[in-house]
């Protein structure tokens, strides 16, 4: 049994982030000390977590239960002690982060996974496939083995891990479910995007490394796809990617020797900013829009630079992305966690939504969605 096009929908929506809160202000404090040389490159550290469109997010390396500011710091320098006199200290070691990746990310994951089933309305034992998406950590058994037991869900549910991919990998999940749902309409999947980039904080004096220090907080999202109910959900018009040529060193992504490091060019809003607005006239055309058509815009806040890029692009006002700032304002970039904070927040309704997203590729991602 096949589902018809469109009978595909978003049915349940689950987020989650730590406890541990850091601000934007403490921060960039903690930042100079451990990748600023002098007094010039302290004052262009502070403008650029300044200028990031974050005032706070929620951060692993913090201890659980550090309820005063005081403690907040100790936990922080714990983990990210500052750099003695040897150059080469660069902070705890690939190992050190991924052990705390594997101590904290399942229980993340696993409570927007239980939010996404509750809200839903569905028992944990009908869900066929599990889909987990993650850039900021590794580990086997992942965090799919982990998740079944803690949910309840059945010892035979499929499992997909997609990893590595970025800000776009909950783009790319949605579309793999779609795809299952489509070719059996009883199959009901559950997404879980589970990021810690705190884990991937780098030392030193590297202005995109430093930039993406300023971005990127920490989250877990989870989304339950089946087939589409008449009221309640969100139906999955369409989905599309595109890849933009010549690009790929425009932003990446490597493992190194202590933590994850992130290139971040200055080059990739110019790149959205010039490719966009035909891609996306092209994908709104092939359902019978155009941009004017669209009633709510969710794009991806890799940080304010992209939410402009995007709205020169597609000639939008800026409060178009009111939603998408508050998420970046409240969280930071979580990665591939974002896109559920941001159709929690934003909802659906009976509105025509595009959400948008950028990642390593340098790919573009659509998703077009309409209340049930």
């Amino acid at each position: 049994m096949n589902a018809q096009h469109g009978d595909v929908g978003i049915l349940g929506l689950g987020t989650a982030t730590p406890r541990g809160r850091l601000s934007q202000e403490d921060a960039a404090h903690f930042a100079v000390k451990r990748c600023a040389r002098n007094e010039q490159e302290s004052r262009w550290l502070l403008r650029r977590y300044g200028q990031s469109g974050v005032s706070r997010r929620h951060v692993a390396v913090l201890d659980a239960d550090s309820s005063s500011q005081e403690n907040a710091q100790e936990a922080f320098i714990r983990f990210y002690p500052e750099p003695g006199s040897s150059e080469a200290n660069s902070g705890p070691s690939t190992e050190a982060r991924m052990r705390l990746y594997e101590r904290s990310a399942p229980a993340l994951a696993a409570e927007a996974c239980r939010e996404a089933i509750e809200t839903a309305g569905v028992e944990a034992d009908s869900i066929t496939h599990l889909i987990t998406v993650s850039c900021t950590g590794a580990v086997s058994p992942g965090l799919g083995e982990r998740l079944i037991p803690q949910l309840g869900l059945s010892a035979t549910v499929g499992r997909a891990s997609l990893g590595f991919m970025g800000c776009h990998g909950g783009f790319n999940a949605v579309q793999v479910a779609r795809k299952l749902i489509e070719a059996d309409a009883r199959a009901c999947c559950l997404i879980c995007c589970a990021e810690l980039c705190s884990l991937h904080f780098q030392y030193g004096w590297d202005p995109q490394a430093i930039v993406a220090n300023a971005l990127f907080g920490d989250g877990a999202s989870s989304m339950v796809i089946g087939t589409a109910q008449p009221v309640g959900s969100m139906r999955i018009v369409h989905g599309a990617s595109r890849l933009i040529a010549g690009s790929g060193d425009a932003m990446t992504w490597r493992i190194g020797d202590h933590g994850f490091r992130m290139t971040l060019s200055p080059e990739v809003p110019k790149l959205i900013e010039t490719h966009l607005r035909v891609w996306v006239e092209k994908e709104l055309s092939s359902r019978g829009l155009s941009i004017d058509d669209v009633e709510q815009w969710l794009s991806h806040p890799g940080g304010p630079a992209i939410l402009e890029a995007v709205e020169r692009s597609l000639k939008l006002k800026p409060e178009v992305h009111a939603i998408s700032r508050q998420v970046l304002d409240d969280h930071g970039n979580m990665s591939s966690a974002t896109l559920g904070f941001l159709l929690e927040r934003g909802g659906v309704g009976k509105k025509l939504t595009v959400a948008l997203g950028f990642g390593p590729g340098l790919v573009a991602e659509l998703l077009v969605l309409h209340g049930g």
